[in-house]
């Protein structure tokens, strides 16, 4: 199995994550963690390593890109991925100068 942790603000977009049918045996991936900061998410690889993390990008701003680049440079995480519920790309421009691969990058729909 495949250990994920959720580094989500957003209640709704936890909701949304954790609803979906792609945690379990068949597909390998457990949420084995669910914090709200990256301050916590931080605390919390001092005493493990995740294969997965997806993070709320809101949550790394400013100083905080700090910590992602830690993560992502010292391989605290096996496999990072920003996710938004905003169609602002900037975190994941941040993302890409730190080093994080992106593959995809995926926004919210649009609204009439």
């Amino acid at each position: 199995m495949y250990s994920v942790a959720l580094v989500l603000e957003s209640t709704n977009l936890l909701a949304k994550l954790t609803s979906v049918h792609i945690w379990g045996e068949q597909t390998g991936f457990e949420i084995e963690a669910v914090v709200n900061s990256a301050e916590k998410f931080n605390e919390l690889l001092r005493e493990r390593r995740f294969d997965l993390a997806i993070i709320e990008s809101k949550l790394i701003e400013n100083n905080d890109y700090k910590l992602l680049k830690k993560f992502h440079n010292n391989k605290m995480c096996g496999h990072i991925a920003l996710c938004s519920t905003s169609g602002d790309f900037e975190a994941a421009r941040n993302g890409i100068v730190i080093g994080i691969h992106v593959q995809n990058t995926l926004t919210a729909a649009a609204t009439p």
